[in-house]
């Protein structure tokens, strides 16, 4: 049997594992890709909810069993912070912890994220899955040190399987059911993926913007046109970010990696 890739990934640790020749773990592979609602990395299966419980905080935990299954003990399981330090105002140091955080607060430096991607890059070259943070609803209650930590209620952990040869496209397995939805273009070239899998996603890197951007053109004055961009970019500029690609479906409407490995 010739497992393929999933399109444009050079690495694929789910290719890797089915061509292993290791039935065990094809079956699990097979099982997560087909939607079988006990499989390994569903935080919402019986065995998970029994084993941690049934929120939606058991992401992290349930990553790092099926890591130490698939790929033994050793993997890290640290993190490191990739957005520039966040501050709060004496006001917003007493609002609820559920209080939404502005995406435009979420800034990060180009350097470090390119670094990022790298070292996640050659984590899987050697054939090392890559646990990291990400956040999908920004909340006060996120932060710790200036930073928003992953296991906070609006934070999650993806555990990213492939990437492309340039490092701006990445493969992921979401724990959770239906958070991203994405066909599964590997497999075996006569018995291909048809149903779209409801635990994989691909992150890719953009070029951010705030969600409150207005259009330009509606500004009629130049003069007023140029200012309002000049400040916006001064202000608002998010940098280069790893956000989930708009050919990723599911619940998470928003998702983006904000922690990962030390580069």
């Amino acid at each position: 049997m010739i497992f393929t890739n999933h399109k444009d990934m050079s690495v694929d640790l789910l290719a890797k594992l089915a061509n292993s020749g290791d039935k065990k773990k094809f079956e699990v592979i097979n099982s997560l890709l087909t939607n079988v609602t006990e499989n390994l990395f569903n935080q919402l299966s019986v065995a998970n909810v029994t084993m941690y419980g049934k929120g939606t905080l058991a992401c992290g935990s349930v990553i790092e069993a099926g890591v130490k299954n698939l790929w033994g003990d050793g993997v890290p399981m640290t993190y490191y912070s990739y957005h520039k330090p966040i501050t709060l105002d004496s006001k917003e140091k007493t609002l609820p912890k559920k209080t939404s955080l502005a995406w435009e607060r979420i800034a990060y430096d180009d350097v470090l994220l390119h670094k990022a991607r790298q070292a996640i890059k050659n984590k899987l070259a050697s054939g090392i899955p890559v646990r990291v943070g990400a956040v999908c609803a920004p909340q006060l209650g996120m932060l710790a040190a200036n930073h928003l930590q992953p296991n906070h209620g609006g934070g999650h952990f993806l555990l990213i399987v492939g990437c492309n040869v340039n490092a701006t496209k990445f493969l992921y397995i979401d724990p959770y059911p239906k958070g991203s939805i994405l066909k599964y273009t590997g497999g075996e070239v006569s018995k291909p993926y048809l149903t779209a899998c409801e635990f994989l996603g691909e992150i890719e890197v953009q070029n951010n913007t705030p969600h409150n951007l207005k259009d330009l053109n509606l500004i009629k004055d130049p003069n007023f046109r140029n200012l309002y961009k000049n400040l916006h970019d001064r202000f608002c500029n998010r940098g280069t970010t790893l956000r989930k690609s708009k050919a990723t479906g599911g619940i998470f409407k928003d998702l983006e990696v904000m922690a990962g490995p030390t580069v």
